[in-house]
């Protein structure tokens, strides 16, 4: 029901066996499928997600593949089975920016296709916004804020939110002042405060709860050109 792409795809592979058996081995376990009919499977499934010449391909190993391509494996291996839920952990690093549109433009394609929820953890916005229809954004293990993608990335409510659009648009003076505190230093009250253009005293004390999808004691609804 659940399946997984991860961030480093060929880190996921075994080198020793070929790419199409670790497919194919999908279909062995959780559908009991013969070894002809799970290859026949693998090379369909391995052509739907664009790697061509499936019956030569099958017999390769993961360095024989480019990095676009292993990962298109691991789209594959995610697929195999159509689960309800897919989660994709930054699916895209590490790949250069055609390979990554690329990518995007078929994990968009087949969970469509297939009717398979997507749950995308990534830190590229464009991304999140290629392939989201609700964002979640999360600072230092909390939740923040939670709205749908034109909400967020039009009018967000949190001053962290707001720091990312802006840092997003790569400009020095739009970076964000400060480090992410550790898990074993965590500051009091608002974890965010530290770091916030927008703190008070309240921010410092109390830890904000969640109102209206935005964990922030001054629910602002910036515009993206805030200041």
């Amino acid at each position: 029901d659940i399946s997984m792409i991860f961030e480093q795809p060929v880190t996921c592979l075994n080198p020793v066996l070929t790419v199409g058996e670790q497919i194919a081995e999908v279909f062995r376990v959780h559908e009991r499928c013969s070894r002809k009919k799970s290859k026949e499977k693998t090379m369909a499934l391995m052509e739907k997600v664009g790697i061509a010449t499936a019956e030569k391909r099958y017999f390769h190993y993961p360095h024989e593949f480019s990095g676009g391509m292993i990962q298109r494996v691991m789209i594959a291996m995610a697929l195999a089975c159509r689960p309800l839920l897919l989660i994709a952990d930054e699916p895209t690093t590490s790949l250069d920016v055609t390979i990554r549109s690329h990518i995007v433009a078929l994990l968009k394609e087949l969970t469509q296709q297939f009717d398979i929820a997507l749950l995308l953890i990534t830190h590229d916005l464009d991304i999140a916004s290629s392939l989201c229809t609700e964002v979640a954004v999360m600072y230092a293990g909390l939740i923040v804020e939670y709205g749908s993608l034109k909400e967020i990335f039009v009018n967000p409510g949190h001053p962290y939110t707001l720091s990312l659009l802006k840092a997003a648009s790569g400009e020095e003076d739009d970076l964000i002042d400060g480090y992410v505190p550790k898990f074993s230093d965590l500051p009091k009250g608002c974890r965010f405060h530290p770091r916030c253009p927008w703190t008070q005293n309240v921010c410092q004390d109390f830890s904000p709860h969640m109102t209206t999808g935005v964990r922030c004691h001054f629910r602002q609804g910036f515009t993206r050109h805030s200041m």
